[in-house]
C-alpha cells in the first residue's frame, strides 16, 4: 500500500483486474442502473448505484479487505473503540466535457472514508498547453495542510485498476477531458463509527 501526506494523508492499492473486469461487466449487462445523479454534485450525466454489483462481483472482499488495511493507518483516539461501515458507492461515466467540482463526501456520520476506484481510463486528448503536468481527465485531491514547503495537493493519473483512499473531508475535483471514451470510476464512502471505549 502507497501511503502518501497532504497533511492529511490517502492510500492508494492495486485491485485485481479479475475483479475488475467483473465489475465492468456487471454494469455494462445492467439495463436497469438506477440514477443517482440528482443526488450527488458532479457534472456527469450517468452516476448510478452500483452497490449490488459490488456485493456480486467482491466475493473475496478485496475492497473491505483494503480500507480496513488503509483504516490502520490512521491515527485514531485510544479512548474510543472504532468500526468502519459500508454506507454507499455509486459509479461515473465521465464523457468528454463533463467534470466533478471541488466537493467532499460524508455519510451518516461525519467521519469516514472516501475512496474511489478506477475502472475505465479513456485516451484523455491533447491538453491546451505543454508548459505544465497533464490534467485532462485527472482527480485532484486536497489536502489540509497550509504554510510554504509543504504539499498541499496531488494529481492523481488515473490508472485501471488503482483505488484511492481518504477522509471523508479532503476536497477534491475531477477535471474534463477531450475524446469520446468513458472515463469509469466507482466512489465509495465508509462511515468511522466510534463509542466510547
Amino acid at each position: 500500500m502507497e501511503i502518501t501526506y497532504l497533511g492529511q494523508h490517502f492510500c492508494c492499492e492495486k485491485i485485481s483486474l479479475g475483479l475488475i473486469e467483473k465489475i465492468n461487466k456487471l454494469i455494462d449487462e445492467d439495463s436497469n442502473l438506477i440514477d443517482v445523479s440528482n443526488t450527488l454534485s458532479g457534472k456527469i450525466k450517468k452516476e448510478y448505484d452500483v452497490h449490488k454489483h459490488l456485493k456480486q462481483a467482491d466475493t473475496e472482499e478485496e475492497i473491505p479487505n483494503f480500507i480496513s488495511r488503509a483504516n490502520d493507518t490512521y491515527e485514531k483516539d485510544s479512548a474510543f473503540k472504532w468500526d468502519v461501515k459500508f454506507y454507499n458507492a455509486w459509479g461515473n461515466d465521465q464523457k468528454e466535457g463533463e467534470y466533478q467540482i471541488v466537493h467532499q463526501h460524508s455519510g451518516k456520520s461525519t467521519i469516514g472514508y472516501s475512496s474511489i476506484l478506477f475502472l475505465k481510463v479513456p485516451d484523455f486528448g491533447p491538453e491546451f498547453t505543454e508548459t505544465a503536468l497533464p490534467t485532462n481527465g485527472r482527480t485532484v485531491l486536497l489536502g489540509k495542510a497550509g504554510g510554504s514547503l509543504n504539499n498541499t495537493c496531488h494529481t492523481i493519473n488515473p490508472v485501471v485498476g488503482d483505488m484511492y483512499v481518504f477522509p471523508y473531508d479532503m476536497e477534491h475535483l475531477v477535471y474534463p477531458f477531450i475524446g469520446s471514451g468513458i472515463r469509469r470510476t466507482i466512489s465509495m464512502n465508509f462511515d468511522l463509527l466510534y463509542e466510547k471505549a
